[in-house]
């Protein structure tokens, strides 16, 4: 019983060297999925702890970048306001120039207009009383060459009379 013993105890030996070197393959298998599992679980709270700081960060960029561009279109706005305003103040000066050129340039041909009438109308009056005159020296001179002819029909009705009349 010896050897047999012998044998059982190497058999022994042996199986527990298996059942030890199997338990602790079992052991490094399992405990390599543990750490699979642990690093998995490790790289996903990592990356959700990124990626929250990433979103805070990306937040925080958004809302400077919404800041800077509102502030950018506003000051862009107030400037093209200003622009408008200075635009309108030049228009409005030109207008007001041309208006008063154009209504100062009315006034003057409506001045002119006046002159004009005025020294037409004074013409006028000149012209009628050189008529007027004309027209009494004419009848006057009229007259005189009447009265003239009348004094000689006379003179001659009264040289006839004498002739035909000797009495006289």
């Amino acid at each position: 019983m010896c050897i047999t013993r012998k044998h059982f105890l190497m058999q022994k030996a042996a199986v527990v060297t298996l059942q030890a070197s199997y338990r602790g393959y079992r052991l490094r298998v399992r405990n390599r999925a543990v750490r699979q599992a642990v690093i998995s679980i490790q790289r996903w709270y990592k990356a959700c702890k990124i990626g929250h700081s990433q979103f805070v960060q990306y937040q925080s960029m958004r809302y400077a970048t919404i800041t800077i561009q509102a502030a950018y279109k506003s000051m862009m706005v107030m400037q093209w306001v200003k622009q408008k305003r200075a635009t309108v103040k030049v228009q409005s000066v030109l207008r007001r120039s041309w208006y008063r050129k154009d209504l100062r340039s009315q006034i003057e041909a409506q001045q002119k207009r006046l002159k004009r009438y005025k020294r037409l109308k004074r013409y006028r009056k000149d012209f009628l009383k050189l008529k007027y005159t004309t027209i009494v020296m004419q009848s006057h001179y009229l007259a005189y060459k009447a009265r003239k002819l009348n004094r000689a029909q006379i003179k001659a009705s009264v040289v006839l009379q004498r002739q035909y009349n000797p009495t006289s």
